[in-house]
């Protein structure tokens, strides 16, 4: 009877110089998403509605259906208009 094939050595991961995993939760720049950006929240809103759009005309709600969308467009065009928003600048980079 055969043995099967042996497996090979498995081999430690290198770590490459130039390819580093971000720090923290949202990598070096912060956090990904903003809880009181207004626009994502808007932006948030917005997909969360349209799902719930489409669940309510698929199980022939059309009223509510009608409600959620036109909610959906409005949340989503007004977090695409938003002005991004200005941080303040640090006293180190204010002071020359």
């Amino acid at each position: 009877m055969e043995q099967p094939p042996a497996r090979p050595p498995e081999r430690r991961l290198r770590r490459r110089p130039g390819l580093q995993p971000p720090s923290g939760p949202g990598g070096p720049g912060g956090p990904r998403w903003d809880p009181n950006d207004p626009a994502q929240r808007r932006a948030r809103y917005a997909l969360l509605s349209g799902m719930w759009a489409f669940f309510f005309a698929l199980f022939s709600l059309p009223q509510i259906a009608l409600l959620l969308g036109v909610l959906a467009l409005y949340w989503g065009i007004s977090s695409l208009r938003a002005k991004p928003r200005r941080t303040a600048p640090s006293p180190a980079a204010a002071a020359p």
